[in-house]
């Protein structure tokens, strides 16, 4: 396993103590976990625009209804990390 040093802030280390404390684990863990969620977000999204960019060379550009609908299923999905971020920093609190 490879090891890094990392400097944050220093609110953000009083939250990461507590959160270790909470859940019984280590500071590593957690940021662990944080950094496969983000690389695993970018490969998403990565592959979304692969897939969106395959769609319009196969059928065309996407008419208003089909950029309506992306843009409401992005706000869900916005609302959802929104909620779900705030659960997470309420768990270091």
């Amino acid at each position: 396993m490879g090891k890094l040093s990392i400097s944050v802030p220093a609110d953000l280390e009083r939250a990461l103590r507590a959160r270790a404390r909470e859940e019984n684990t280590s500071i590593s863990a957690i940021l662990t976990e944080a950094a496969r969620r983000d690389l695993d977000a970018a490969r998403n999204l990565a592959e979304a625009q692969r897939l969106l960019a395959e769609s319009i060379a196969e059928h065309g550009p996407l008419s208003d209804q089909d950029k309506r609908d992306v843009a409401a299923f992005l706000d869900e999905v916005e609302e959802f990390d929104r909620r779900h971020g705030e659960e997470q920093l309420g768990r270091a609190s």
